[in-house]
């Protein structure tokens, strides 16, 4: 298998002469230094490596945390990096922290990147994100950069808030048939470049809070962002995104158990009214924790149809929402649905408005490929389908 990434130094033509180390998400952290930043007007890939350092892990929830210290012996500066590993996902997290241990001011502290890592792409890549939000109708909406050599692709937050702007702090590395999947938890104002190598099939990928410049008084602290990566392989991007969805849900996602309790008003048809929809609700909510497919191409065009799939592996189940927009001209469309056993039954309801057709039991064959029908525009339709055991 050829090596997949490396770790990437301060400049990109000295990154070109070193060799490709090997490593996944999980594991980075044994093969090298994923981070940067600028003490005293040097690079740390200067000195990082006479600094001394020490380890110490400790059980986490679902894996480990490694806390690793890198102290200067000079300055007395610590750089204390915490690395979370999952056991059940190939993901890697982690954030530094930068402490001054000394009796006086540290030099000055710049450029921190908490990510910045090369990878190797063995093939079509792509950089995949979503825009940020603008308060216009394509808030969120997917994007795509292809990248080719010699290409540069810019994304940062605007206005100090980390999901304003050209994208959210989110992206799919794509490198061919595997990938990366990223994160940049930060509240404020951050950026992140990802360079492709005009020689070499080498993505040079940096990220973190934007213009850093300061000094640290004896005992203060800072940290940095937080970088979360996960590996996906395989070839298939859509299957990725549901394990990071799957990730992000059981380490990272508030849960409520808490029901809210009945609604209460004093006029009856409205509290009638109110009533069914958080039943509804109520029914759809567990969904949205499943996975997730798009079944038509996004855009925001007034004459299409819109369609999404969440299903729930556990429960082999899940609903299917579509939207036949304002002047979509065609009145009905075929399903082609993910995640269904073509040779099992399964037990479909469909729902317009509020109003619940009578149950149907079909084919996962038929179901996969089910004609929906709208003859009025705009007008929507959920479907539940659940497999018979």
């Amino acid at each position: 298998m050829k090596p997949r990434y490396l770790f990437r130094p301060a400049a990109l033509c000295f990154l070109l002469a070193l060799p490709v180390i090997a490593a996944t998400p999980p594991d980075v952290w044994q093969k090298g230094v994923p981070f940067s930043f600028k003490y005293a007007g040097r690079e740390s890939a200067q000195f990082l490596s006479s600094w001394s350092h020490a380890d110490e892990t400790v059980t986490a929830d679902g894996g480990k945390i490694l806390r690793r210290t890198y102290s200067d012996p000079v300055t007395k500066l610590r750089v204390i990096a915490e690395i979370r590993t999952f056991n059940d996902f190939a993901a890697v997290e982690w954030l530094l922290k930068f402490r001054n241990e000394g009796t006086s001011d540290s030099p000055i502290i710049e450029d921190i990147m908490p990510l910045d890592w090369a990878f190797a792409a063995e093939g079509n890549a792509a950089l995949h994100h979503a825009r940020g939000s603008t308060a216009q109708p394509n808030d969120y909406a997917p994007q795509t950069e292809v990248l080719k050599p010699g290409s540069v692709v810019h994304l940062q937050s605007e206005s100090g808030r980390s999901s304003s702007g050209n994208t959210l702090p989110f992206f799919n590395l794509e490198l061919g048939d595997h990938g990366v999947i990223g994160a940049i938890g930060w509240t404020g104002n951050w950026d992140a470049t990802f360079s492709f190598a005009p020689s070499a099939k080498i993505i040079a990928a940096k990220a973190g809070m934007r213009k850093t410049h300061f000094l640290l008084h004896p005992q203060e602290e800072i940290r940095s962002p937080r970088i979360l990566l996960l590996d996906w392989t395989g070839g298939n991007g859509e299957t990725a995104q549901n394990t990071w969805r799957r990730l992000i849900l059981a380490y990272y996602s508030a849960s409520f158990a808490a029901d809210p309790g009945p609604a209460d008003a004093h006029n009856p048809a409205w509290l009638a009214w109110l009533t069914q929809v958080l039943q509804e609700y109520r029914e759809v909510q567990p969904y949205f924790y499943g996975d997730f497919y798009p079944l038509l191409p996004y855009t925001l065009e007034k004459n299409a149809w819109t369609a999404w799939q969440w299903h729930v592996p556990q429960r082999n189940s899940g609903i299917v929402l579509l939207l036949r927009r304002p002047e979509a001209l065609f009145t009905s469309m075929h399903l082609n649905l993910h995640a269904v056993d073509s040779d099992a039954i399964y037990e479909v309801e469909t729902r317009t408005g509020l109003a619940k057709a009578p149950l149907q039991i079909m084919t996962g064959h038929t179901l996969k490929h089910l004609p929906i029908t709208l003859p009025e525009k705009p007008s929507s339709v959920l479907l539940f389908y659940r497999r018979r055991t």
